[in-house]
């Protein structure tokens, strides 16, 4: 074979593992519920997904969030969810897009989803949560509170 066939295959190769990296899904399962405070769930409010897209939409959601500047100043998630080993909070509702999330080992920095992937992670919110969105005795649980300053960080 010729030199620029090796070098062909090696770029081929190479970009199949960068593609499979980037768009490959983490666990087996998400698990989300509902919070409320930062430490505690709501009894039975855990829902699980199983199935290949819901995970991946999780997954693809929080992974290409987009990372916020400035000081975080922040409600109680209305959300924790549980994506293999990974623990994130999530701040979601049908009023206020896009979504966002944090990760409780890195409370101050806060990461802003897509409105692709808010729209997505709403409609299985919808499933899991019949009064997603909806207003509740007690208040709304899926409002949420986000106050993110420029002030520069110490």
């Amino acid at each position: 074979m010729k030199r620029s066939s090796w070098i062909v295959i090696a770029v081929a190769v190479v970009a199949a593992a960068v593609l499979f990296f980037i768009f490959r899904v983490s666990g087996d399962r998400v698990t989300v519920m509902r919070m409320i405070d930062f430490e505690q769930a709501e009894p039975n409010s855990s829902y699980v997904w199983k199935d290949r897209g819901s995970i991946r939409t999780f997954d693809y959601a929080f992974r290409f969030g987009k990372k916020q500047e400035g000081k975080v100043d922040i409600a109680v998630p209305p959300y924790s969810v549980d994506l293999g080993k990974q623990r994130y909070w999530l701040w979601i509702s049908d009023k206020h897009e896009p979504g966002n999330f944090m990760k409780p080992e890195d409370s101050g920095t806060i990461y802003r989803l897509s409105l692709k992937s808010t729209s997505k992670i709403q409609e299985l919110l919808k499933q899991a949560y019949p009064h997603f969105g909806t207003d509740m005795p007690g208040g709304n649980r899926d409002e949420c509170n986000i106050s993110l300053s420029l002030a520069p960080i110490p």
